[in-house]
């Protein structure tokens, strides 16, 4: 399950920083700017799952 965590965290973010290169190097107006937001939703998600791996790793079940 902590795996699968983390995996989700390092798609996040290679799906993020994906899009923001693409968003540097071509687009701009309103595609510029929803690349922008997908980058910050991908980035949010990416924390969100880092953070629960690293909770769940000091988290212990009785």
């Amino acid at each position: 399950m902590q795996t699968k965590r983390l995996l989700r965290g390092v798609f996040w973010t290679v799906l993020a920083g994906y899009f923001w290169y693409f968003n540097a190097l071509h687009t701009s107006g309103l595609v510029g700017v929803m690349q922008d937001i997908f980058v910050g939703i991908g980035i949010v998600a990416a924390l969100f799952y880092y953070i629960t791996f690293v909770i769940g790793l000091f988290h212990r079940r009785n």
